[in-house]
């Protein structure tokens, strides 16, 4: 396992760019967010804000500048739509076929709801085989009902899996033994892991290692179902930007002791 940061943590968190938010942490993995049709952040604080890899000159251009800075994509993630639409098959296409170039392992989709949704997510395993990158979806809410989460899993495998939210897990479990319990079921499909930020949340001001959540029982139970991607660490806006900067720092610092990472 690895530790890796969302770029837009690091946009909350007022660093001047992505390069200056992943050294101060210490960090070499970012998840990046997808802007339709296929634009992601620029590492550096070059203008435009986003640039696009929608072709494959672009993603190999932007693979290069990673190289530069020694950074690797942990994922991509595509979300809602501001108006809560789900993304295209199009849409979904192109970042898979970006991810591939820029060497991201996981493509993450957002979805309203994995039953329904799990129709959608076979087709798209069709369209994207023989593609390197994974997909995974995430729920825009916890999930109520584990027993259609995993009918709907088991019908997009094995290509496509879960993006886990740790903390919509636990907020909508009825107790922490439960949530374990629905870990437990749901490791073996997780293809990503966001740490610390549900679905509409406030500003955190609490870090992982305060929180009540046990991350190293959470890593352990993820290890032993043969998880070896990123533990990513999120943070919503809205809150002060030294302090987000702070509670990133130690979120790195306990993952990194959590899984023995350097």
């Amino acid at each position: 396992m690895h530790i890796a940061v969302h770029a837009s943590s690091l946009d909350h968190a007022g660093y001047p760019s992505l390069i200056d938010g992943l050294n101060d942490l210490a960090l070499r993995r970012v998840e990046l967010d997808v802007v339709p049709p296929c634009d992601v952040p620029r590492l550096g604080a070059d203008e435009p804000r986003w640039v696009s890899i929608a072709e494959e000159g672009p993603a190999r251009a932007y693979r290069q500048h990673l190289y530069e800075h020694s950074v690797l994509v942990s994922a991509l993630r595509l979300p809602l739509s501001q108006d809560g639409g789900e993304v295209t098959s199009a849409e979904v296409r192109l970042a898979v076929e970006a991810a591939d170039i820029i060497g991201a392992p996981v493509v993450g989709v957002e979805v309203r709801e994995a039953g329904a949704s799990a129709a959608r997510l076979q087709g798209l395993e069709q369209q994207t085989c023989g593609m390197r990158a994974l997909l995974a979806f995430s729920l825009d809410s916890s999930p109520s009902d584990l027993g259609v989460v995993l009918s709907a899993l088991d019908e997009a495998a094995p290509r496509a899996g879960l993006a886990l939210d740790v903390d919509a897990l636990f907020t909508g479990a009825p107790s922490s033994d439960c949530a374990y319990d629905s870990l437990r079921a749901l490791a073996p499909y997780v293809r990503c892991v966001t740490c610390g930020l549900s679905g509409g949340a406030a500003a955190r001001t609490t870090s992982l290692a305060d929180s009540a959540i046990d991350y190293a029982r959470v890593a352990h139970i993820l290890g032993n179902a043969g998880y070896s991607g990123a533990l990513t660490i999120a943070l919503a806006g809205g809150g002060d930007a030294q302090a987000a900067r702070r509670l990133l720092r130690a979120d790195a610092a306990y993952l990194k002791d959590i899984i023995g990472e350097l």
